[in-house]
């Protein structure tokens, strides 16, 4: 395979990875507000804090926009 065409398909793979990060970045941002609705923004903080070994108070969180 020559250097340009290794080159296109790396850049086509990295574009198409980009892309699928894309898709389930905003479809655990999904699943994250459906959660915030069903159990509250705090509960689900500790909750998360808790099973990730940190102690019972929730760690606060920066919301991304």
């Amino acid at each position: 395979m020559d250097l340009k065409l290794e080159i296109e398909t790396n850049t086509k793979e990295f574009k198409e990875l980009q892309m699928a990060q894309a898709q389930l970045t905003q479809q655990l941002n999904d699943i994250n507000q459906r959660m915030i609705k069903c159990v509250g923004k705090d509960e689900l903080l500790q909750k998360l804090s808790q099973e990730n070994g940190h102690s019972k108070e929730a760690i606060p969180v920066k919301a991304e926009k």
